[in-house]
């Protein structure tokens, strides 16, 4: 049997952003799949920031797998340091370097200090002469010139590129590289059929309040550009919401992380749940839930698997609910949304950038009350990204079988 040794940088198993996790879980079950089709033995070593305490993706997945997965922080260590200036180290002991760059990381969109730090982890790669495949994911936007020069560099020095969606390959193109197109890695793990009972009570109704949003960006001074007023955007489409009869709002908290309470969704959606008493009656906020604090991204898609509605500002929460076949209505406030869902064919996404917080509630009414055919929209465009799926393990099966690609 043929081994193969393969560093997942900027995959993370145990982490607070529950998309950061099922990108790594993705990626690895996809793996897997190569594995027993041409009798391959991966061996799996994660590489990036610290894992994240009371997360246990990594515990989860390698019951499924039956093998171990090693981690290793990649940090400011002289370690690092040296191998970085001498060409060797950490990553000169893979046959492959597969790294994803936490699915968005790759940019400038969250400042140039995050992208300077996932272009030294590249370079590093580079610098050891391992083949550096990056995995699907979002490049740019590139803002700066020398987040431009730099990125390009990695492009034309990589063994491969793939892009989750159209305008991320072209910006690879244009450098002189190829870019393969296909489609978030998340949309490979499997779930399992969950059927409602036809005489429920109530419609289930799951959203993702995204705390990043809700606190108005890293800065607090809205750097990501939205239009919208994301906290009265929430208060108003709730209030839409519960008008309704028989519907009951599940909170689905997607990042959690209560060290960067910036970020952290569960507490936005605390926050939201305790100032929403003073404009509900008792039996509106009866209706009104909160999920429990997931410990992996399948617990999280188990739960999103129950919704026969949901609308979500984390990419990942809404991508559980389109791979569950979900209507779904994703909130974007970056491209990388509006790109993906582009991809396979799914359109009925909210442009926080270009929809003030009234239009924007009455169009995601709108699509409540078309609900069917958001549903069957959302099966064809599962259906696409499985043959997107498709075409990514077909890729990597040409690289791990020598072939060229």
């Amino acid at each position: 049997m043929k081994t193969i040794r393969i560093c997942l940088l900027w995959h993370k198993l145990e982490a607070g952003n529950l998309g950061v996790s099922a990108l790594s879980v993705g990626q690895i079950l996809l793996l897997e799949r190569i594995s027993r089709t041409h009798n391959i033995k991966f061996e799996y070593t994660t590489v990036g920031t610290r894992s994240v305490k009371n997360m246990d993706a990594r515990k989860h997945l390698s019951n499924v797998i039956k093998k171990n997965v090693n981690h290793i922080d990649y940090d400011l260590s002289i370690n690092i340091i040296l191998g970085l200036i001498l060409g060797r180290g950490l990553f000169d002991k893979f046959d492959y370097v597969m790294d994803i760059g936490e699915g968005d990381s790759f940019s400038d969109i969250y400042g140039l200090k995050r992208f300077l730090w996932q272009f030294i982890s590249k370079l590093h790669v580079i610098r050891c002469n391992t083949p550096l495949i990056l995995a699907p994911q979002t490049y740019g936007p590139y803002s700066s010139y020398i987040s431009k020069l730099l990125s390009n560099f990695v492009f034309k020095k990589a063994h491969s590129i793939f892009s989750r969606d159209k305008e991320s390959m072209n910006i690879v193109n244009k450098s002189g590289a190829k870019c393969y197109l296909t489609t978030d890695v998340a949309m490979a793990i499997p779930i399992d059929k969950f059927v409602k009972p036809e005489n429920a009570r109530h419609l289930s109704i799951g959203i993702n309040i995204s705390g990043l949003l809700f606190n108005n960006g890293y800065s607090g001074e809205n750097e990501f550009g939205i239009k919208l007023e994301y906290r009265k955007f929430i208060e108003n489409l709730l209030l839409a919401i519960l008008k309704r009869k028989r519907t009951c709002v599940h909170f689905v908290p997607h990042v959690l992380n209560k060290q960067m309470r910036v970020e952290d969704d569960m507490a936005a959606s605390e926050k939201v749940a305790e100032d929403l008493k003073n404009s509900l009656s008792q039996s509106q906020m009866d209706r009104i839930k909160i999920a429990p604090q997931f410990s992996n991204p399948v617990q999280a898609i188990s739960y999103i698997a129950q919704m026969d509605f949901f609308i979500g500002s984390r990419m990942h929460s809404t991508i559980a609910a389109l791979n569950n076949s979900i209507a779904v209505v994703p909130v974007a406030y970056s491209k990388k949304f509006l790109d993906l869902f582009d991809n396979v064919q799914y359109p009925y996404v909210i442009d926080a950038r270009q929809l003030g917080t009234d239009e924007a509630v009455s169009q995601i009414m709108d699509y409540f009350d078309d609900i069917s055919r958001l549903q069957m929209c959302a099966s064809h465009s599962k259906h696409n990204a499985n043959t997107h799926i498709a075409s990514y393990i077909s890729a990597l099966e040409e690289i791990f079988l020598g072939r060229d690609h």
